[in-house]
């Protein structure tokens, strides 16, 4: 039976940018914790953070010591600041992490919808 790939879909003209745009939203999101933004790019980073940050946290787990910096240099966009940011939220994070969305309020500008993606560690939660 056929089953269908989920792709992203966020409208734009070309893909790649598309790509680039969810990447730099999931660079955000593992170096401050949390990102604002709209519904659509919202619903998309928290099914892409999700499917990459349990796959390295899969790899981590076997003792894959290399893995961690080939993967920072494929999936984070920045400097080396950000990926010492990046590596210390993940490593607080353990398998039970949470990717939650919010609904914040509207844009200035144009009025558009703001959500609030959070990587949530369910552990700290639980102890608060």
């Amino acid at each position: 039976m056929y089953k269908r790939v989920k792709k992203l879909n966020l409208n734009t003209s070309d893909k790649a940018h598309g790509k680039l745009l969810i990447k730099n939203l999931f660079t955000s999101l593992l170096i401050n914790g949390k990102v604002k933004t709209t519904e659509k790019k919202a619903k998309e980073l928290k099914r892409y953070a999700q499917a990459k940050i349990s796959k390295f946290l899969n790899k981590i787990a076997k003792g894959e010591p290399i893995y961690r910096k080939t993967w920072l240099q494929q999936n984070i966009l920045g400097s080396n600041a950000g990926y010492k940011k990046a590596i210390n939220n993940l490593k607080a994070l353990n398998k039970e992490f949470k990717i939650t969305i919010h609904r914040i309020g509207f844009r200035a500008g144009d009025g558009a919808t703001l959500y609030e993606v959070e990587l949530i560690n369910s552990d700290t939660k639980e102890n608060e």
